[in-house]
């Protein structure tokens, strides 16, 4: 069985909150973002995450995503174009379907929704 992919957008502290917990969880959580300032919140948050198993790719960032029956694939500024099961971004909207937008939900709703989104029905 493949593990569940989420790509989590922005290194701020809803996304760093859903990236840890998700990597708990169990699932493969990439984390995408601009390179934080040496010594602010953001940046012990992101050392944080990286302990907890996060991938974490700073200096990254989602130019475009399109959501798929099966997956979401996703452009990365790098030139990479990978597939998540979901995508959470702050900075993205989206009305249902595996794109979670964090800024209108606390980050306990998003985890909610991610993982009815990604996690195989028991």
């Amino acid at each position: 069985m493949t593990l569940p992919s989420v790509l989590v957008v922005g290194p701020g502290p809803a996304s760093a909150v859903v990236a840890a917990t998700l990597a708990r969880r169990g699932m493969e959580v990439a984390l995408v973002g601009p390179v934080p300032a040496a010594g602010t919140d953001e940046s012990a948050l992101v050392a944080a995450v990286r302990e907890e198993g996060v991938e974490v790719r700073l200096g990254t960032a989602l130019i475009g995503y399109l959501e798929l029956d099966t997956h979401v694939e996703a452009e990365l500024s790098d030139g990479r174009v990978e597939n998540f099961d979901a995508v959470i971004s702050p900075a993205r909207r989206s009305d249902g379907g595996r794109v979670i937008a964090l800024s209108a939900v606390s980050a306990d709703d998003a985890l909610s929704w991610a993982n009815a989104l990604v996690l195989p029905e028991r």
